[in-house]
């Protein structure tokens, strides 16, 4: 699978080193450092914002089998998982921690 993970924190982080074993693996994160975070992994970086559409497309997210959203902010993981969607990606997962959005948002 080809996956797009947007935020290179603690949970992109864990998740990139768990899924880059069996899948193509991109970490989109606002932070230049980034790329050193990710050098021992298998995956690319690209340095740019979650809700940036140039570095969504820049990411590859219009060809993403998944797209994650996991930055620190619920509104832009709410955003950047409609964006990505919107530019192509097959599913979305949305990191969210205010129960007030997981009640509105989740399938029935």
């Amino acid at each position: 699978m080809y996956i797009v993970i947007a935020g290179g924190g603690e949970v992109g982080g864990e998740l990139a080193r768990t899924l880059e074993k069996a899948h193509e693996v991109v970490v989109l994160d606002r932070n230049p450092q980034a790329k050193e975070r990710f050098v021992h992994l298998d995956v690319k970086v690209v340095v740019g914002g979650a809700t940036d559409p140039d570095a969504l497309r820049e990411a590859g997210v219009d060809r993403a089998d998944l797209f994650i959203a996991s930055t620190d902010s619920d509104e832009v993981n709410l955003l950047a998982s409609l964006l990505a969607k919107g530019l192509g990606a097959k599913e979305t997962l949305c990191f969210v921690g205010k129960g007030g959005y997981v009640e509105v948002l989740t399938d029935p």
